[in-house]
């Protein structure tokens, strides 16, 4: 039999203790109920394994799953993936692939510019509008994991301990920072006042006018002058020839942290928000994505892959792509750039030719 971790709980009272086997009873998890006591995590952990509280288990790695998974490693699958499917620890299978020459060692580095690259991957994912169960499914990672990536901290230490905040690394640390502030504002994480000033693309004119359905910068001093002046909504939406809700969407969504509406801050919270992240269809579904790619590897056109995964797939929804998502997944960086896989068209082509030109050429 094996014994249980044994340690001093000195700082707890008779209250806290009375409190933990209530709450524990109950249902709630340890760390939670040390939370809401207010008492030391560790000295609860201790108190509640020599009360029998809670079950314990130990680190103990099966050494026939150890073979399964080595056995996996051999065959292609990943460390990560065949730990999962098999049920042992990520490390110590990681070990037993590394001595048996299976796998190279990764520096630490290389372990977070890998993280990052994940990371990145999960927070693109729940920006487009995924919720969190889903994008975790999509990146293969567990819900323990995909809490961390939401709050952008790192386990460290034995069973994760220790919570720090995530240092990105490599080529995508950049756009990491800028996804995970993203995401702590979509929660409510950070605070309105404490919230940077949206920053424009490099050569954006946030005055420029696209659109008649869209507010001009002019649009918004006339508002936040004759909301100076006392009008309400409708008066206001009135004179400047909009619905109504659209006035109070401007004021609700674009109004300063301290309280007033401001037109310039106004035109450049708008601005930003239009060039906020949107996730590609394949990206959201890596499924669909594999399937894109195996067809574009056996040189089919865009529009026979469309065509095909009808067939293929005739009860799946999931699985419909449209030509034109395919040639944007091709050639843009925020839908894959599949082109940068090695990838090309049937035709030869990894450049898109401009409609503007084929015109001109077809013109008599």
């Amino acid at each position: 039999m094996i014994s249980r971790p044994s340690g001093s709980f000195h700082s707890l009272s008779d209250e806290d203790k009375v409190g933990i086997r209530d709450l524990v009873g109950q249902g709630v998890s340890l760390r939670q109920a040390a939370m809401r006591l207010g008492c030391n995590y560790i000295h609860a952990w201790h108190y509640a394994h020599s009360q029998h509280l809670i079950d314990y288990r130990p680190h103990i790695t099966n050494p026939q799953l150890i073979e399964v998974g080595l056995a996996l490693v051999e065959s292609g699958v990943t460390v990560g993936a065949a730990a999962a499917r098999v049920g042992v620890n990520d490390d110590a299978l990681r070990r037993k692939a590394q001595q048996a020459g299976m796998v190279k060692p990764v520096s630490r580095y290389q372990r977070t510019i890998n993280s990052t690259n994940l990371r990145v991957i999960y927070l693109r994912l729940r920006l487009g509008s995924l919720s969190k169960k889903d994008a975790a499914a999509a990146t293969g990672i567990d819900d323990r994991k995909a809490s961390y990536f939401e709050k952008g901290v790192a386990g460290i230490g034995t069973n994760h301990a220790r919570r720090l905040s995530f240092v990105p690394a490599g080529p995508a640390a950049k756009a990491y920072n800028k996804l995970m502030s993203r995401l702590l504002q979509v929660n409510g994480a950070i605070e309105p006042a404490r919230r940077p000033k949206p920053q424009l693309p490099p050569g954006t004119d946030p005055y420029k006018s696209i659109s008649p359905r869209y507010l001009t910068h002019l649009d918004r001093v006339a508002i936040a002058d004759l909301r100076r002046e006392g009008l309400s909504v409708r008066e206001i939406a009135r004179r400047l020839s909009r619905s109504h809700s659209t006035i109070s969407r401007e004021l609700r969504r674009n109004h300063s942290a301290d309280g007033p509406y401001r037109p310039e801050a106004a035109q450049l919270k708008a601005v930003a928000r239009r060039a906020r992240p949107q996730l590609g269809k394949l990206m959201a579904s890596p499924r669909l994505r594999e399937y894109v790619i195996e067809g574009l590897r056996a040189q089919w056109s865009p529009e026979e892959i469309a065509g095909r995964i009808r067939h293929d797939y005739p009860d799946d929804q999931e699985m419909r792509v449209s030509h034109e998502t395919i040639y944007e997944a091709f050639y843009l960086e925020p839908k894959g750039r599949l082109k940068d896989l090695g990838l090309s068209l049937p035709t030869g082509r990894i450049r898109r030719r401009k409609r503007w030109i084929q015109s001109v050429v077809a013109t008599p």
